[in-house]
């Protein structure tokens, strides 16, 4: 390729590890003097149904002037590994923009997971920046194993750029078609930054169940 660039491979094993599918391309390599494409951090979960879903974050960079897009994207394949539903732009975003811009924006950190009523919840966290500082905040959308969306992308946290970030999202089931999710909450105070982990709790139509709701758990990473 002429420039940088990175795309999605998948491959389909056994409980055991055995290869019932070789390696196969998700998304597309794509070769460009004036734009580089990357794909990067994908997630995968299972429904009820058999179907995998996929999600990840994209990226693309205008080499001449300098600009950046990102988006949050999303497949699903079905218990053979064949791609039923070739990749979706889940956030439409079409501002290209350098990071230092106001109007910027960035989508990382995607999770998804499935309930076993055969919905997919997707994660992740969405940076901009608001007079010269970023505001972070946590977005979730929720679909069909078909891809039928439910819920749109839908903000679930409210960030002020000086003292409050929220960025990095996980989300898992638990029992009764509930989705439970936890990020990374940042707070400033006297000291400097404060990181937690709260929690939330969703029905898989969308509902709240539980508001934001502190673990007591504290640090930089965590797992669900």
């Amino acid at each position: 390729n002429y420039n940088e660039s990175s795309f999605l491979q998948y491959a389909l094993t056994d409980s055991f590890g055995k290869i019932l599918k070789p390696f196969t391309d998700l998304t597309e390599k794509i070769d460009s003097e004036e734009y580089h494409y990357y794909d990067k951090d994908p997630s995968v979960t299972v429904a009820a149904d058999g179907k995998i879903g996929v999600a990840w974050y994209a990226y693309a960079y205008n080499a001449d002037d300098d600009l950046y897009n990102y988006n949050i994207w999303y497949a699903i394949l079905d218990s053979t590994g064949k791609i039923v539903l070739d990749p979706v732009k889940l956030t439409n975003n079409e501002i290209w923009a350098h990071p230092n811009y106001e109007g910027f924006i960035k989508y990382g950190s995607p999770s998804i997971a499935a309930t076993t009523d055969n919905r997919f919840m997707i994660t992740w966290d969405q940076s901009t920046v608001v007079n010269g500082e970023p505001l972070d905040d946590i977005y979730f959308s929720i679909l069909q194993s078909n891809g039928v969306s439910i819920i749109h992308p839908l903000k679930i946290t409210t960030g002020l750029a000086v003292s409050v970030r929220y960025k990095n999202p996980l989300v898992t089931k638990i029992d009764g078609n509930l989705f439970f999710i936890t990020y990374l909450k940042l707070q400033k105070d006297n000291t400097g930054w404060v990181k937690n982990f709260p929690y939330r709790i969703y029905g898989s139509n969308g509902s709240n169940l539980k508001t934001e709701t502190d673990t007591g758990l504290w640090g930089n990473l965590i797992d669900v």
